[in-house]
């Protein structure tokens, strides 16, 4: 985590703060960092469950009509569906920092958004909270698909229909 972080930094990012949850058998940490000149918003996750874990990095930008665009190294499908507006491109083998950086840029510029001109400035001390919500909107988006439902106190877990997503996704993997 220090070597990464030392490498986010030298890449031109503020390190903000360390944020994540802790769900019984599934860990997740990350590490927010902030580049204010093109409004990219960087993160180092790790995921554990059971023992096991993955580091991945991102880079998100968010445009005034509400869209997400992230690209990040994660090398498997996605467990959920994104929400409307939400743009992800996985770059699993992307190498370095700045090489994932430049990908970023070129990426939502090819979406006709120019970097940092067309993206919000985000207050820093507010990211966690934004993270939070934009997770509650795709967990709300999956539910209203049927990819998850509601078991009571808050909780939910996959449908037949998520569970039968859960393997096209690793079936794609494979």
């Amino acid at each position: 985590l220090r070597e990464l972080t030392a490498e986010v930094e030298e890449a031109g990012f503020e390190m903000l703060e360390d944020t994540g949850w802790d769900g019984g058998e599934v860990r997740q940490f990350f590490r927010l960092f902030y580049m204010p000149e093109k409004r990219i918003q960087a993160t180092i996750s790790l995921n554990q469950q059971r023992g096991a874990g993955i580091v991945y990095f991102s880079l998100t930008s968010r445009t005034a009509d509400g869209r997400t665009f992230t690209t990040t190294d994660y090398p498997f499908s996605n467990t959920m569906p994104h929400a409307p507006g939400v743009h992800v491109q996985q770059l699993p083998w992307a190498g370095t920092i700045p090489g994932l950086l430049e990908s970023h840029t070129a990426w939502v510029e090819n979406h006709g958004v120019s970097v940092p001109d067309g993206t919000v400035e985000i207050d820093a001390s507010s990211l966690p909270d934004l993270l939070s919500g934009e997770l509650r909107q795709q967990i709300r988006h999956n539910l209203s698909r049927g990819i998850l439902k509601e078991s009571g106190g808050g909780m939910f877990r996959y449908s037949w229909r998520g569970c039968f997503y859960l393997w096209r996704q690793f079936i794609k993997d494979m």
